[in-house]
């Protein structure tokens, strides 16, 4: 796979920001194997149960609010993602906003991935900190 292609990462963000951001599949490639009459491959087999154990996950903790999202992104993107929440995932939230290509959330509304911040103010200030933090 090439550095600059986008793929599919997954995780969950909630109100303490971004809790996860892990690899799921190569979509595109994924297709064009299904064109080429070939079986769904493992990759795709374990991106597949791996958003839904997101999604268990999700379910068992609504107090925190959390949102399943998946975002295409390029290796470096998601890299530069993964640095910054080990260090602050209030502000890696932000970084996924501004780095990916796109953001789908599931068995949510797509505003209730934006409102995170916003929920989140109410019980901490953290939010303030790391989108100044983040360059927004």
């Amino acid at each position: 796979m090439s550095d600059d292609r986008t793929v599919w990462y997954g995780g969950i963000a909630d109100i303490g920001g971004l809790e996860s951001c892990i690899f799921l599949f190569d979509r595109e490639q994924a297709v064009a194997d299904a064109l080429a009459g070939q079986k769904l491959g493992q990759e795709q087999v374990d991106g597949c149960e791996m958003l839904n154990v997101l999604e268990l996950r999700a379910r068992f903790n609504p107090q925190r609010h959390p949102v399943v999202y998946t975002a295409r992104l390029t290796r470096e993107q998601a890299t530069k993602i993964g640095d910054v929440l080990r260090q602050d995932a209030h502000a890696a939230y932000y970084v996924l906003l501004l780095e990916a290509e796109e953001i789908r959330v599931h068995r949510s509304q797509p505003d209730d991935f934006l409102r995170l911040p916003e929920v989140a103010k109410a019980l901490d200030r953290k939010w303030e900190t790391a989108k100044e933090g983040a360059g927004r």
